[in-house]
């Protein structure tokens, strides 16, 4: 999380802050949970938005901060782990079994480069983002063990939020998925 005001070093340092959102249920939720405002704005408004106040934050990562020049307002950023990028690509047996060896070859082939340049690519980026926030001014906190905890705990609510609004089944059906994946 990255703001204007304060270094966020628990969930209490987001109350009251105006943190810009997707428009997305969850990320709302997150954010009420902290005890921040949750502003929903379009990408293209975000960086308006940091200049007018109308957000005193964002919840967006370090490429994004400073490729689109939020760090010219942006002077603090904390660590805190809340988010993460994955990707997941299925395919029934059935299906699977449709398409041709060789193209099925290809896809997993595909998808073994995938797994290895994925998680890589935005690294090599954020190494030299984060430099060039620091140049501007901005600091950077990484939370401790604890403080890591207390921003768990604080997200506990929207857990149950959304568990009650869309139930469990997702989460029964995934477990079952990662017991039958074919890890590349």
């Amino acid at each position: 999380m990255a703001n204007t005001k304060k270094q966020i070093r628990t969930p209490n340092d987001v109350n009251g802050l105006k943190v810009r959102t997707i428009k997305a249920d969850v990320q709302i939720e997150l954010v009420k949970a902290m005890g921040g405002n949750p502003t929903p704005i379009f990408w293209p408004e975000v960086y308006t938005s940091l200049t007018t106040g109308v957000v005193d934050g964002t919840k967006n990562g370090i490429t994004d901060i400073v490729g689109m020049k939020f760090h010219e307002h942006l002077k603090h950023i904390t660590l805190d782990g809340h988010a993460c990028m994955g990707a997941l690509w299925f395919f029934s047996e059935a299906r699977w079994q449709q398409i041709p060896r060789a193209h099925q070859r290809i896809l997993f082939d595909g998808f073994q480069r995938l797994k290895t340049t994925a998680p890589a690519f935005p690294m090599r980026k954020q190494v030299p983002a984060y430099e060039d926030f620091k140049k501007a001014g901005g600091t950077i906190y990484v939370p401790t063990p604890s403080e890591k905890a207390a921003f768990k705990a604080a997200a506990t609510p929207v857990n149950n939020w959304y568990l009650n609004k869309f139930g469990d089944d997702w989460l029964f059906k995934l477990e079952m998925m990662s017991l039958s994946v074919v890890h590349l």
